[in-house]
């Protein structure tokens, strides 16, 4: 049970230190962004206001030592698309 609990203390870590640049990136949209990190890869959801800040959280999270691959799953609203 030691391991689960150190794994599970690492991923913490690592989700606040995701966390912490997004917040510090003078980018509102990322903060509202959903980060679950895994064994292997960490997973970023939720919504952003444009493809450079997609982009953007995935380049901060590449940063942070222990992130191995990131899944961006941000989506990005269409402003000109035709819901009708």
């Amino acid at each position: 049970m030691q391991a689960n609990e150190s794994l599970s203390q690492t991923a913490r870590d690592v989700g606040r230190r995701i966390r912490d640049l997004f917040d510090a990136a003078n980018m509102p949209s990322l903060r509202g962004v959903r980060i679950e990190v895994k064994t292997d890869y960490t997973v970023l959801a939720g919504k952003v206001g444009s493809f450079y800040q997609k982009q953007m959280a995935t380049e901060l999270a590449r940063r942070v030592p222990g992130v191995q691959r990131v899944v961006n799953l941000l989506e990005v609203p269409c402003y000109q698309c035709d819901d009708s």
